[in-house]
């Protein structure tokens, strides 16, 4: 086993074909580069999930049951990862763990003490305990928001931005600012040449 590799969902690995807020479950498009940067992690791996909010439910633009439906179709999406969780209130009091064949309701009474909602790390918490608690080095949160570092900083795992690792899988990726643990999750044998 390699580590963990959670993924936002929205901005990070899909954005709406419509171009607004997802319409419907099949609004999504694979962004540029998150196909390869994800098969590439897999490839070398890494243990991959989803979490992210989805405050859409309780503001009413959307029922659970397309929620469940749009967190398959990226899983379809994305075959490599084996499962998504989203928090569906502003509260975090709940989160949908959530495969291709099933999903499960979370509480956090149950599981964790943390809220679900990100910036607190809930669902990564729960995450980290599914795949048998690797070391938290070996473990990254991938997103676009603010609230994606701030969870990695709570649960004490590493973070970097999507488009950094998208941008790996795209021209012009070697004109990027990037940390050399950054470099080594997206490319470990350029990361060698640089170690002293």
């Amino acid at each position: 086993m390699t580590g963990i590799v959670i993924f936002n969902k929205d901005g990070t690995l899909v954005e709406p074909v419509s171009g607004a807020n997802v319409q419907h479950p099949r609004d999504q498009k694979i962004r540029a580069g998150a196909d390869k940067a994800v098969q590439s992690l897999h490839e070398r791996g890494y243990q991959l999930a989803m979490a992210y909010n989805q405050e859409a439910i309780e503001a009413g633009y959307k029922t659970i049951e397309d929620a469940l439906a749009e967190c398959r179709y990226a899983l379809e999406l994305f075959p490599q990862i084996e499962f998504g969780m989203f928090c569906p209130s502003y509260q975090g009091f709940t989160c949908c763990m959530v495969w291709p064949d099933k999903a499960a309701e979370i509480r956090p009474e149950d599981e964790v003490e943390e809220s679900f909602r990100k910036p607190d790390p809930g669902m990564l918490v729960l995450i980290h305990r599914y795949f048998d608690k690797p070391p938290l080095s070996d473990c990254w949160m991938i997103g676009d928001r603010f609230e994606d570092e701030q969870a990695a900083e709570a649960l004490g795992c590493n973070f970097m931005a999507g488009d950094i690792l998208r941008s790996r899988y795209l021209p012009g990726w070697s004109d990027l600012s990037v940390s050399v643990d950054e470099l080594g999750l997206v490319d470990p044998d350029i990361k060698a040449i640089y170690r002293v």
